[in-house]
Protein backbone atom coordinates (compact mmCIF):
# COMPACT_ATOMS: atom_id res chain seq x y z
CA UNK A 1 0.00 0.00 0.00
CA UNK A 2 2.97 2.21 1.24
CA UNK A 3 4.54 1.62 -2.43
CA UNK A 4 1.16 2.54 -4.49
CA UNK A 5 0.81 5.69 -2.09
CA UNK A 6 4.66 6.77 -3.13
CA UNK A 7 3.94 5.51 -6.79
CA UNK A 8 0.70 8.15 -6.55
CA UNK A 9 2.65 11.03 -4.85
CA UNK A 10 5.43 10.85 -7.29
CA UNK A 11 3.28 10.58 -10.45
CA UNK A 12 1.26 13.88 -9.44
CA UNK A 13 4.57 15.65 -8.30
CA UNK A 14 6.05 14.98 -12.09
CA UNK A 15 2.77 15.70 -14.07
CA UNK A 16 2.94 19.10 -11.58
CA UNK A 17 5.96 20.04 -12.59
CA UNK A 18 6.20 18.87 -16.03
CA UNK A 19 2.56 21.74 -16.56
CA UNK A 20 4.02 24.13 -14.49
CA UNK A 21 4.44 27.93 -14.86
CA UNK A 22 6.89 27.71 -17.48
CA UNK A 23 6.16 30.30 -20.32
CA UNK A 24 7.68 29.47 -23.97
CA UNK A 25 10.04 32.85 -24.75
CA UNK A 26 7.93 34.97 -27.06
CA UNK A 27 8.86 38.07 -28.99
CA UNK A 28 7.06 40.70 -28.88
CA UNK A 29 7.01 42.56 -32.07
CA UNK A 30 5.86 45.83 -32.54
CA UNK A 31 3.16 47.52 -34.76
CA UNK A 32 4.83 48.16 -38.36
CA UNK A 33 7.35 45.38 -37.99
CA UNK A 34 7.94 41.81 -38.61
CA UNK A 35 9.73 38.68 -36.98
CA UNK A 36 11.88 36.89 -39.33
CA UNK A 37 12.97 33.79 -38.38
CA UNK A 38 16.75 32.92 -39.43
CA UNK A 39 16.69 29.27 -39.30
CA UNK A 40 16.16 28.64 -42.32
CA UNK A 41 19.55 30.44 -43.62
CA UNK A 42 21.74 28.21 -40.61
CA UNK A 43 21.17 30.60 -37.94
CA UNK A 44 19.07 29.73 -34.64
CA UNK A 45 18.26 33.15 -34.51
CA UNK A 46 15.34 35.42 -35.33
CA UNK A 47 15.16 39.29 -35.97
CA UNK A 48 12.43 42.33 -35.98
CA UNK A 49 12.75 44.04 -39.27
CA UNK A 50 10.21 46.84 -40.31
CA UNK A 51 6.96 45.48 -42.61
CA UNK A 52 5.75 47.01 -45.93
CA UNK A 53 3.78 49.62 -44.23
CA UNK A 54 6.93 50.77 -42.74
CA UNK A 55 8.65 50.51 -45.38
CA UNK A 56 7.47 50.05 -49.09
CA UNK A 57 8.62 47.24 -50.51
CA UNK A 58 8.60 43.62 -51.45
CA UNK A 59 10.74 41.74 -48.04
CA UNK A 60 13.60 39.87 -49.92
CA UNK A 61 16.01 37.18 -48.03
CA UNK A 62 18.94 35.81 -49.59
CA UNK A 63 21.81 33.76 -48.57
CA UNK A 64 24.93 35.19 -49.70
CA UNK A 65 28.29 35.10 -47.94
CA UNK A 66 25.40 35.48 -44.76
CA UNK A 67 22.02 36.69 -44.88
CA UNK A 68 21.15 39.47 -46.35
CA UNK A 69 17.54 41.23 -45.65
CA UNK A 70 16.39 43.63 -48.04
CA UNK A 71 12.95 45.78 -48.29
CA UNK A 72 12.63 48.40 -50.87
CA UNK A 73 15.22 51.20 -51.25
CA UNK A 74 15.93 51.95 -47.29
CA UNK A 75 16.79 48.79 -45.61
CA UNK A 76 19.27 46.58 -46.84
CA UNK A 77 21.50 44.11 -44.08
CA UNK A 78 23.68 41.61 -44.24
CA UNK A 79 24.42 38.95 -41.31
CA UNK A 80 27.59 36.63 -40.95
CA UNK A 81 28.95 34.95 -38.24
CA UNK A 82 31.46 36.91 -36.60
CA UNK A 83 35.16 35.55 -35.44
CA UNK A 84 38.61 37.50 -35.44
CA UNK A 85 38.21 40.86 -37.03
CA UNK A 86 34.96 41.17 -37.68
CA UNK A 87 34.34 40.50 -33.80
CA UNK A 88 36.45 42.98 -32.50
CA UNK A 89 34.74 46.44 -32.83
CA UNK A 90 38.15 48.26 -31.95
CA UNK A 91 39.46 46.62 -35.23
CA UNK A 92 36.50 47.34 -37.17
CA UNK A 93 36.51 50.97 -36.10
CA UNK A 94 40.18 51.19 -37.05
CA UNK A 95 39.53 50.13 -40.60
CA UNK A 96 36.77 52.41 -40.91
CA UNK A 97 38.80 55.52 -40.08
CA UNK A 98 41.64 53.65 -42.71
CA UNK A 99 39.11 53.97 -45.50
CA UNK A 100 40.27 55.83 -48.37
CA UNK A 101 39.07 57.82 -50.15
CA UNK A 102 35.89 57.75 -47.83
CA UNK A 103 36.12 59.93 -44.89
CA UNK A 104 34.70 59.47 -41.56
CA UNK A 105 33.06 62.58 -40.86
CA UNK A 106 31.07 62.27 -37.69
CA UNK A 107 30.72 58.88 -35.44
CA UNK A 108 26.02 59.23 -34.86
CA UNK A 109 26.43 56.34 -32.67
CA UNK A 110 29.93 55.35 -31.05
CA UNK A 111 28.79 51.96 -28.36
CA UNK A 112 31.04 48.92 -27.66
CA UNK A 113 29.44 46.68 -30.00
CA UNK A 114 27.36 49.13 -32.14
CA UNK A 115 28.41 52.03 -34.45
CA UNK A 116 26.60 54.17 -36.91
CA UNK A 117 28.98 56.33 -38.64
CA UNK A 118 28.82 58.49 -41.36
CA UNK A 119 31.51 58.66 -44.40
CA UNK A 120 32.33 60.88 -47.55
CA UNK A 121 34.20 61.28 -50.76
CA UNK A 122 34.94 64.68 -51.25
CA UNK A 123 31.99 66.61 -52.32
CA UNK A 124 29.40 64.00 -52.96
CA UNK A 125 26.90 63.05 -50.84
CA UNK A 126 27.60 61.91 -47.24
CA UNK A 127 26.55 57.79 -46.43
CA UNK A 128 25.16 56.71 -43.50
CA UNK A 129 26.87 52.80 -42.51
CA UNK A 130 26.47 50.42 -39.77
CA UNK A 131 28.04 47.71 -37.91
CA UNK A 132 26.50 45.62 -34.81
CA UNK A 133 28.19 42.93 -33.28
CA UNK A 134 25.56 40.76 -31.62
CA UNK A 135 26.56 37.99 -28.78
CA UNK A 136 23.85 35.28 -29.11
CA UNK A 137 24.66 32.01 -26.81
CA UNK A 138 28.37 31.66 -27.94
CA UNK A 139 27.89 32.62 -30.88
CA UNK A 140 28.84 36.48 -32.23
CA UNK A 141 27.05 37.72 -35.72
CA UNK A 142 28.23 40.84 -37.28
CA UNK A 143 25.64 43.31 -38.98
CA UNK A 144 25.87 45.67 -41.32
CA UNK A 145 24.41 47.50 -43.97
CA UNK A 146 24.87 46.54 -47.31
CA UNK A 147 26.14 49.38 -49.34
CA UNK A 148 24.72 48.71 -52.64
CA UNK A 149 25.25 51.59 -54.72
CA UNK A 150 22.03 52.74 -54.65
CA UNK A 151 20.97 55.86 -53.18
CA UNK A 152 23.16 56.21 -49.72
CA UNK A 153 21.52 55.68 -46.52
CA UNK A 154 20.46 58.55 -44.57
CA UNK A 155 20.52 58.84 -40.95
CA UNK A 156 16.70 57.38 -40.15
CA UNK A 157 17.64 54.08 -42.03
CA UNK A 158 20.58 54.20 -40.29
CA UNK A 159 19.04 53.69 -36.98
CA UNK A 160 16.14 51.82 -38.07
CA UNK A 161 19.03 49.00 -39.49
CA UNK A 162 20.65 49.69 -35.87
CA UNK A 163 17.35 48.60 -33.91
CA UNK A 164 16.98 45.68 -36.14
CA UNK A 165 20.51 43.91 -35.66
CA UNK A 166 20.30 44.75 -31.81
CA UNK A 167 16.16 42.78 -31.93
CA UNK A 168 18.31 39.77 -33.02
CA UNK A 169 17.49 37.06 -30.50
CA UNK A 170 18.25 33.14 -29.87
CA UNK A 171 15.27 31.02 -31.39
CA UNK A 172 15.49 27.32 -31.56
CA UNK A 173 14.81 25.65 -34.87
CA UNK A 174 11.55 24.27 -34.89
CA UNK A 175 10.99 20.54 -33.94
CA UNK A 176 9.90 18.00 -36.44
CA UNK A 177 6.49 16.22 -36.05
CA UNK A 178 7.14 12.46 -35.07
CA UNK A 179 6.36 10.28 -38.58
Amino acid sequence: MKNIAYLLVLSTALTLSSCGSKKADTVEVPKGYQLVDLNPYGFSASIIIPDSVTIQGQLEIKQVAGVEIKRGKNFDIVINTAEGELADMTKKKSMINAEDPKKVKRWILDEPTAVIYEQQIADLKPETHIYCIMQIGNMKFAVMDNANGDEPYNEANAKMMMDAAKSMKAMDAPKKPNS
